[in-house]
């Protein structure tokens, strides 16, 4: 699978800080999965790496390059999901990314259950 060089690098990086596994694996992942309803259908929102889904396997992982986890290429503001089909929408440190995060937002919006 064809993927962004930033991504490998970015994969070999959280490789080498167990540290910063950590922090994300008993701090940011814990508290998703505790609000997180794992017969739902959730979704992430710029995946990148896609580390979140170690935790949560059912996890649709989204993002717009694509990536050894990535389920489903799409632009944030652009979202194919069915209306009302989507439980919770998660993005971990992704939202500096959007030029227009209303636009997400008004998207998602539509999509949630």
């Amino acid at each position: 699978m064809d993927q962004p060089s930033w991504i490998s690098t970015h994969i070999q990086r959280w490789g080498q800080k167990p540290q910063l596994r950590y922090f994300y694996k008993q701090e940011i992942f814990r508290r998703i999965l505790a609000f997180s309803d794992p017969a739902g259908v959730l979704v992430e929102i710029g995946s990148g790496p896609g580390f979140l889904k170690s935790a949560m396997p059912n996890l649709i992982c989204t993002d717009i390059e694509n990536g050894p986890t990535i389920d489903c290429l799409v632009d944030a503001t652009q979202l194919p999901f069915k209306n009302n089909s989507v439980d919770a929408f998660i993005g971990v440190d992704v939202l500096h990314h959007f030029d227009q995060p209303g636009d997400f937002f008004k998207m998602a919006s539509r999509s949630l259950k």
